[in-house]
C-alpha cells in the first residue's frame, strides 16, 4: 500500500518469479526508480516478464482483491519474507496508459 522504495524489497519476489518462469504483475502506489530499471533490464534480456502498475492504494487493493493476493505493507516487503498465501493470480493483463484490463480466475 505504501509503495515499493527499493529492489531489496522485491528481489525474493522477482527471483522466484523467474525461477518459476511465470510473469508478474505488482501493482504499487509508486515505484523505486532503480526497481523500475531492474525489471526493465530483466524483461529485455528475457529472463523476466514482469508488468509494473502504478495506481493509488485504493486501485492496488481492488486489484489484489481480484486476483486473490493480499496487499503487502512495506515493512513485510523489508523483512524479505512473504509467504505463498500473499500471491494472487490473474490469467490476463493489459495494460494501458490510462486504463488496465484482468481477467481473474473464478474464486
Amino acid at each position: 500500500p505504501e509503495g515499493v522504495g527499493s529492489v531489496r524489497e522485491l528481489l525474493p519476489t522477482l527471483e522466484r518469479a523467474s525461477q518459476q518462469r511465470s510473469a508478474i504483475l505488482v501493482a504499487a502506489p509508486r515505484f523505486d526508480p532503480e526497481l523500475l530499471d531492474v525489471m526493465s533490464i530483466n524483461a529485455d534480456r528475457g529472463t523476466l516478464v514482469a508488468l509494473p502498475l502504478r495506481g493509488s492504494a485504493a486501485e492496488c487493493e481492488r486489484l489484489a482483491n481480484l486476483c486473490g493476493a493480499t496487499p503487502v505493507p512495506r515493512v513485510d516487503l523489508q523483512s524479505g519474507y512473504l509467504p505463498h498465501s500473499v500471491y494472487g493470480r490473474a490469467l490476463l493483463c493489459v495494460a494501458g496508459a490510462d486504463q488496465t484490463m484482468v481477467v481473474a480466475p473464478s474464486p
